[in-house]
């Protein structure tokens, strides 16, 4: 049997980076205050939220156009820089602060160029490197809070962040200029019919992305904008504990079929319902597994956390949820034709729009259920979520292979 030593190096890049943050998570749940979990939850979601869209969708876009990366930089950086100084003037509003918020805008940048350079070498089929872009700041990030937590008296969670980034953009820069061929680094003209076409694309990946990372994080960065930060602590402590593990394992298992799948010849929707059975599969068990391993050690060393069975059942229920998308997610990426992208953003819009007003709603409401009902709320996002992209994959693979009857 061939050993594919690339595939397995980008395995262990993404166990320990995605483990490095998991564990990170873990410290802070474990040895911050409820306001300190709380900031750190509040500028993680900031990076996410607002440095994935930053990206604008054109990491996606690389993976099936590798070939216009030099046409698609130039595009991609005025169009960060000028998005992150945007995002870096509204969020002065929060930190009141104008040297953070200087230091937000480079946060941003940063984390969109990270991901811009892992869409091309993951559309090159450089997995290790692509998740070395990913990831590599995570990996730093531990290490620097460690440092913080055991060396420093005070410390900032914002400077453990903007450290981090920062470290990873200046490594990751001498890495990438050095590894990077230039000899398939020559540009390929684009008439203005095919930027149009591909401004269009990876305007329909960006609502898609944005519609995630709203999924994923939006709600730690609402719940601190209204400065309940009660409600954040506990959510993030929950979530942290029950399903980033989960969620680690299953969003590699994506990472790794995103370009298995694209250059899989015969791909239909048989095959489609059998890797999405087995992820379903695969993501029970591991839920299942990360909730006795919780209950086993959470008395040795989170004896601070209250266990809410409610809030338990709900959390397992959400993570199932997130388990159950990625796979149409990333076969809608894949096989979706221009039509299918425009149709399903359009919808993804408006579910993220009615959640985003749905949840400052309730957020003014003051309702002694909130945490569930913020709970249900995303629950509720991630099946319309579900739905969109189930649909449409289910579309563009009957068109891909018409004699399939079902």
């Amino acid at each position: 049997m061939k050993i594919n030593y690339k595939t397995i190096s980008s395995f262990l890049i993404y166990i320990v980076s995605v483990g490095a943050l998991t564990i990170s998570d873990f410290i802070v749940v474990g040895k911050f205050s409820p306001e300190g979990v709380s900031e750190w939850a509040f500028y993680k979601s900031v990076i996410f939220v607002f440095g994935g869209m930053c990206v604008l969708g054109f990491d996606q876009l690389l993976l099936r156009e590798i070939d216009y990366y030099e046409q698609f930089k130039k595009q991609f950086f005025i169009q960060s820089t000028l998005i992150s100084f945007i995002i870096s003037c509204f969020l002065f509003l929060y930190v009141k602060d104008a040297l953070k918020s200087l230091f937000c805008f480079f946060i941003l940048f940063f984390y969109a160029n990270f991901m811009f350079e892992a869409g091309y070498w993951r559309g090159k089929k450089e997995l290790l490197l692509s998740q070395l872009n990913t990831n590599l700041w995570k990996i730093i990030i531990l290490f620097l809070l460690g440092f913080f937590i055991y060396f420093k008296e005070t410390y900032e969670v914002f400077y453990i962040y903007l450290y981090s980034l920062m470290l990873a953009f200046f490594c990751l820069y001498l890495i990438n200029s050095k590894l990077k061929d230039r000899k398939c680094l020559e540009e390929k003209p684009l008439n203005k019919e095919q930027r149009i076409k591909y401004f269009l694309i990876g305007f329909y990946f960006f609502i898609h992305s944005f519609s995630l990372v709203i999924a994923n994080y939006g709600e730690q960065f609402i719940i601190n904008i209204y400065g309940n930060k009660a409600i954040s602590s506990v959510i993030f402590s929950y979530i942290t504990l029950y399903s980033s593990l989960v969620l680690a394992a299953i969003g590699f298992i994506g990472f790794y079929l995103g370009p298995k799948v694209r250059y899989y010849k015969n791909f239909n929707l048989r095959v489609y319902y059998k890797y999405q059975s087995v992820i379903s599969l695969v993501g029970v068990v591991l839920i299942l597994i990360n909730s006795v391993m919780v209950y086993i050690f959470s008395p040795y060393f989170y004896k601070n956390i209250d266990f809410d069975l409610l809030l338990w059942i709900l959390i397992l229920f959400l993570t199932l949820c997130r388990v159950l998308y990625v796979f149409p997610s990333l076969c809608l990426g894949v096989f979706g034709d221009e039509k299918s992208l425009k149709k399903s953003s359009f919808y993804s819009l408006i579910a993220v729009s009615g959640y985003i007003f749905l949840f400052m709603f309730l957020m003014k409401s003051n309702n002694q259920y909130m945490r569930y009902l913020i709970i249900l709320l995303m629950i509720m996002h991630w099946l319309c979520k579900i739905f969109v992209s189930n649909y449409y994959v289910y579309k563009c693979l009957v068109k891909r292979v018409p004699e399939y009857e079902g």
